[in-house]
């Protein structure tokens, strides 16, 4: 009797235990990247993406900058999968736009994927370089707010406020009407990098807006080009407070930066490297 009812039993587990599987339900709660690749893997393309639409890097892993471009990769992937082209490469766009270097690899995307960030890359690329080439500015931000509205983008209010307040003082102290300063998709002449003082910049965030007083100070030609920008749940690790921190920075650069061009008081971070090498440089003297 025993025996014949482990018989019963057995079975049953092993059925219960893998039905979610043999109807296609996700149950990893402890890893929704990994729950949205079997949606992904199972055609359940909607699913998936109302997946990766509500996750955070944190929530995928330890390494955010990679968890960032693998939900981006993946909603490609799935936007792609379901006809949406152009929400396919604004996602793609927000991977490049974030990080200008990076290229997914053969086991980080299909072929399809990969394809389509070379095309994207291909179209971003020569327009935030052209007016350098053209010899038009020495540094070219993209600017988010060229284009359409940032909070019809999903841009929180917050953020999009503090942005004008601190754009509005940045141009007030630095003499510009640029349409923001905060964008990390930047590009750079190479001896305008030779030329500021990065080794007195900090390594955190106010390190973008260093190296603009810098440039400024030299009096370097700046200019903008749009670019596309999509805001989603894991577009920033940044948080209310180190938003708040990197605000009160800027405006410790700002007071700064004033304080060395009316005289007040001198700051070397603001000097050329160019010029100070000059002046140290040795003078030839004609021989007697």
């Amino acid at each position: 009797m025993a025996t014949s009812t482990r018989r019963v039993i057995v079975p049953l587990l092993l059925a219960v235990s893998f039905a979610p599987a043999a109807f296609g339900q996700v149950t990893s709660a402890k890893d929704p990247l990994g729950a949205a690749r079997d949606l992904y893997a199972s055609a359940r393309y909607d699913e998936a993406l109302a997946v990766l639409n509500d996750l955070r890097p944190t929530d995928s892993g330890n390494n955010s900058a990679t968890d960032r471009r693998s939900i981006e990769q993946y909603r490609s992937l799935c936007l792609l999968a379901l006809g949406r082209g152009p929400e396919a490469e604004s996602a793609i766009a927000a991977v490049v736009t974030a990080d200008p270097g990076y290229q997914p690899n053969e086991s980080e995307a299909s072929p399809r994927v990969r394809a389509a960030f070379s095309d994207v890359r291909k179209r971003l690329l020569p327009e935030i370089v052209a007016p350098i080439q053209e010899g038009r500015a020495d540094v070219v931000l993209g600017s988010r707010l060229m284009g359409e509205h940032p909070m019809q983008q999903g841009m929180p209010w917050w953020k999009y406020y503090a942005n004008r307040f601190l754009t509005i003082a940045e141009n007030a102290v630095f003499g510009l009407h640029l349409s923001e300063y905060h964008t990390g998709y930047r590009a750079f002449r190479r001896d305008v990098l030779e030329s500021v003082n990065l080794q007195m910049n900090s390594d955190k965030f106010i390190f973008d807006q260093e190296i603009l007083a810098q440039i400024v100070s030299l009096k370097l030609r700046i200019t903008e080009v749009p670019v596309p920008t999509r805001y989603f749940a894991q577009a920033s690790s940044a948080s209310f407070l180190a938003s708040t921190r990197y605000g009160l920075s800027i405006l410790w650069v700002l007071a700064r930066y004033m304080l060395h061009h009316t005289g007040i008081l001198h700051q070397r971070q603001f000097e050329s490297l160019e010029r100070r090498y000059r002046s140290a440089a040795p003078v030839n003297r004609p021989a007697n």
